[in-house]
């Protein structure tokens, strides 16, 4: 059985310890911008909820899906940090909120 062997990374910066880690796990990226688009949709529904008595799904997913395309293009300046697919379908969930928002606004 092979055995994975932690590579030496002295003096390296975060571009090449995110490289190690997604070469190690595959998912690690696609997992990671999930896992921050639930944090930033929790967190802008709890304080949504505070300050009024009726929160706003569509909108606090749009939200949510814009900040995860920040992300997501920020860590596409990296190399092979995320792939062209990952990225397409952030991008298509965020206008799939984005025109779900539009669509649940009364005219």
């Amino acid at each position: 059985m092979a055995r994975y062997e932690i590579p030496a990374l002295n003096g390296t910066g975060a571009n090449e310890i995110l490289s190690e880690v997604t070469s190690a796990v595959p998912i690690f990226v696609p997992m990671l911008l999930v896992f921050i688009f639930f944090v930033t949709f929790i967190a802008t529904y709890r304080k949504q909820r505070e300050t009024s008595t009726f929160t706003d799904i569509p909108l606090l997913a749009t939200i949510s899906g814009v900040i995860t395309i920040v992300v997501a293009l920020i860590l596409s300046m990296g190399t092979g940090l995320i792939d062209m697919l990952t990225l397409t379908i952030v991008i298509a969930a965020t206008i799939f909120f984005g025109i779900w928002l539009l669509a649940s606004r009364d005219r």
